[in-house]
């Protein structure tokens, strides 16, 4: 485009979809195990939905905290072979 390229707007429009996404799945999981334990939801509906967002990106967190000591490792090894 002759402003300037879509790409960031794009990519904050896909990030914030997935964060939907993934919330609506964690919720789903909390009315899971609501049903499961026979607890009806007592917690208003937008804390559930914060407990989802928040469930999805600590999650998100300690996938990339893994990630990140995986290639830590990758790199103490290969400094250790010099």
């Amino acid at each position: 485009s002759p402003r300037g390229s879509s790409a960031p707007l794009a990519l904050a429009g896909g990030a914030a979809g997935a964060l939907g996404a993934a919330s609506g799945g964690a919720g789903a999981v909390i009315k899971a195990v609501n049903r499961a334990s026979g607890q009806p939801e007592s917690r208003p509906l937008w804390r559930v939905r914060l407990l989802a967002v928040v469930l999805v990106l600590t999650l998100l967190a300690g996938i990339c905290a893994l990630e990140a000591a995986n290639d830590l490792q990758d790199l103490l090894a290969l400094a250790s072979s010099y």
